[in-house]
């Protein structure tokens, strides 16, 4: 009996070590992506704008875009660095205070993300929303972030899996002996 458990042991340890491995090599492939979003430094109506991309896929192409009011009037294609970054900036037109000012990113993988504000003067600047990200659902998603998770649920089944077989045995021992 004493070897049974020993040998059961053993198995889940194997069983452990190889998901712990092969996690763990799966994460250095496909390291947890930053999420992708824009953020800019606004300004007030008729100064420069600083905008940042993070998040995008490695050398991706990106739009971006920036409108008042729902009137577009800065458009530019952006080339993601290897890092997924990209950098863009433009300026605010004149007569805007008190508008709506948007700026959009898009890109093919990584969905859309956007940043806005309502435009002040240029001694009070704008008023900075929290930009958020909009995933694109007709792409498929980042793969390799949860299989620690995977790897643990496997993990357990597989345990669960040795004690049953354990006990069966265990049980038709008893009824061989009788």
């Amino acid at each position: 009996m004493l070897v049974r458990v020993r040998s059961m042991a053993c198995i889940a340890m194997t069983a452990l070590a190889a998901v712990a491995i092969t996690s763990t090599a799966a994460l250095a492939q496909y390291p947890p992506a930053q999420d992708f979003g824009v953020s800019c430094t606004f300004a007030g109506a008729g100064e420069s704008v600083t905008c940042s991309v993070v998040g995008a896929g490695e050398g991706e192409t990106l739009t971006a875009s920036a409108s008042v009011d729902d009137i577009e009037f800065y458009s530019e294609v952006l080339s993601a660095t290897a890092a997924g970054e990209a950098a863009f900036g433009f300026t605010v037109p004149d007569g805007t205070a008190g508008q709506r000012l948007v700026v959009a990113v898009a890109g093919e993988v990584s969905g859309t993300a956007t940043d806005g504000v309502t435009i002040g003067t240029s001694a009070e600047a704008g008023q900075d929303d929290e930009g958020e990200a909009v995933a694109d659902e007709s792409r498929l998603p980042r793969t390799g972030q949860d299989l620690l998770m995977l790897g643990g649920i496997a993990a357990f089944l597989l345990l669960g899996g040795s004690l049953v077989l354990r006990r069966r045995r265990a049980d038709a021992s008893e009824r061989v002996d009788a």
